[in-house]
């Protein structure tokens, strides 16, 4: 659908929430193109909702400079436990990670299902590593 609009600078995808669920960021007339061609396509629904990105991408690469700037100048210390970060669906720790997946953030789409996913492997691997040492020690 993005490729059929094919307008970069006033469309993009905001958030992948599931196969079937596409959020769109972008200009009013691209939103209402982007609209048409997913009825085309197939779409069962599509609806215009609010939101604090529904800036052009082209809009917030000044922010995400100045953004950028501001990480450079400030002490990112390692974090004490992996943080699952949307915008990539991997995990960051170390200091060059944090910054480089904050950078990310601000013009990446969010990557829901993929984060959920990884998030629940991530809680079943756990689960079964403290399952298996409690069993170890005698429970």
């Amino acid at each position: 659908m993005l490729a059929k609009v094919d307008r970069p600078r006033d469309l993009a995808a905001a958030n992948f929430n599931s196969p079937g669920q596409v959020v769109l960021s972008g200009t009013p007339d691209a939103i209402e193109q982007a609209t048409e061609e997913a009825k085309k396509a197939g779409g069962e629904e599509s609806r215009a909702v609010t939101s604090f990105r529904r800036v052009p991408l082209a809009a917030l690469e000044g922010a995400a400079r100045g953004l950028a700037e501001a990480l450079d100048r400030v002490e990112i210390r390692p974090a004490r436990f992996p943080i699952l970060a949307n915008a990539t669906a991997r995990e960051a720790q170390s200091p060059d990670e944090i910054r480089v997946t904050l950078r990310e953030q601000l013009l990446s789409p969010v990557l829901w299902e993929q984060s959920v996913r990884r998030s629940s492997r991530k809680a079943c691997a756990a689960s079964w590593r403290s399952a298996r040492a409690a069993c170890c020690a005698g429970w």
